[in-house]
């Protein structure tokens, strides 16, 4: 659970993002509720059908199913930039920031981009010049 709230924050602008985490862990509450209904229903129903205890497997499958849809939902989910950046995929991080800008339509700023995806080494001889020329004209 707090990958996906990690990653959902990620994603979010900096003004709205502590509203919708809020959200997000509201739904904890509203799925302990949901799960105890769910017992209250299930146990009378499903405890008389046998000579053994059979609700608590009903429950376990019913509660289960929302796993299913999530299971699904992550192969639709990008990786988080942050991580492909850590990894040193910056392509594949650019690409996931310009996916996402563009379903929230927000022009992204691509010499900023640019410069995320510069290697390492990319970016330490680029600074070797800047502060070569920077010291030499001081």
């Amino acid at each position: 659970a707090h990958v996906s709230f990690t990653l959902f924050a990620e994603f979010l602008p900096a003004k709205r993002r502590g509203v919708f985490l809020v959200l997000i862990e509201l739904w904890w509450g509203v799925g302990a509720m949901f799960e105890a209904l769910l017992a209250y229903v299930i146990f009378p129903n499903y405890d008389n059908l046998t000579p053994w205890t059979t609700g608590w497997r009903w429950l376990l499958f019913w509660s289960s199913l929302p796993l299913l849809v999530l299971t699904f939902a992550y192969f639709v989910l990008p990786e988080s930039p942050r991580w492909l950046l850590l990894v040193n995929r910056r392509a594949d991080a650019a690409d996931v920031l310009r996916r996402a800008a563009n379903m929230n339509r927000v022009v992204l700023d691509e010499r900023r981009l640019r410069h995320l995806c510069l290697s390492e080494q990319e970016l330490r001889v680029r600074y070797a010049t800047t502060t070569t020329t920077t010291t030499t004209t001081t």
